[in-house]
């Protein structure tokens, strides 16, 4: 492998993409190259065998590699640098042979985004269900951290309270004393839109809270039928490994 880096900026490009939460990758372009090869032939030889006490006992054959030498024509030249003939001397061939290396190259993208061998060693092969997979991670973040009901997204954990059954059930009591959901009442129980999954702009924190909502104040019948609603889907999400009970993925 080629190194087309130094590692002064390997270290330079390691931080670059620490600051932009991406992935420092090291690419692998295999590059085609040509190099002289010297010929050998392989001759026979025989070397003596001695034995304990140094004395020749016999001769065995051997193989060894010897240079394949060839005659080549060199111009002479005189002092003035004109060319006054050719000069014949011996020496070993060669011959050409390619071979293909690897040149690395360091590139910046975002985690998963091309499929490595080792490490952070690729060939450029991209993964192709990268989209997939943020999809799906986004969607199971979502749904870690709320439940959908019809009125809406509520958050597992509200402010100030230690779980949304704990919101709800508050929310609840006083509901039973005035028997309806009041407009006072309903700015206690904050909703949110279910962002599109496919849209990373919409599953951050800032969209969410920009698109929050309360349900209007409504009659004793009509929130008892959403909060066993609630209560339903509360229950649902404390039995199943996945945080969504209709989940596509």
């Amino acid at each position: 492998m080629i190194e087309n880096y130094t590692s002064k900026e390997y270290a330079d490009k390691a931080v670059e993409a620490n600051a932009l939460k991406k992935m420092l990758y090291i690419l692998l372009t295999p590059t085609e190259f040509e190099k002289t090869v010297l010929d050998f032939t392989t001759q026979i030889v025989q070397q003596p065998i001695f034995n304990e006490d140094g004395e020749q006992i016999g001769t065995e054959d051997v193989e060894i590699q010897v240079p394949v030498m060839i005659e080549k024509e060199v111009p002479i030249y005189d002092e003035e640098g004109n060319q006054t003939g050719v000069e014949v001397i011996k020496v070993q061939s060669s011959h050409k042979e390619k071979y293909m290396e690897d040149i690395a190259t360091l590139v910046i993208a975002e985690p998963n985004y091309y499929i490595c061998t080792e490490d952070n060693y690729t060939y450029g092969d991209i993964n192709e269900n990268l989209e997939t997979e943020k999809i799906k991670n986004r969607t199971l973040d979502f749904y870690k951290n709320f439940i959908v009901t019809s009125w809406g997204a509520f958050r597992k954990t509200p402010k100030g309270y230690s779980s949304a059954v704990e919101a709800v059930n508050t929310v609840f009591n006083m509901v039973n004393v005035a028997q309806a959901l009041t407009e006072d009442l309903a700015t206690l129980l904050i909703f949110y839109e279910v962002p599109d999954f496919t849209k990373a702009e919409q599953c951050t924190e800032e969209w969410l809270v920009a698109h929050q909502k309360k349900h209007k104040a409504c009659d004793l019948q009509t929130f008892m039928s959403w909060y066993l609603e609630f209560q339903t889907v509360w229950a649902k999400t404390q039995y199943t490994d996945i945080p969504i009970p209709e989940m596509e993925l």
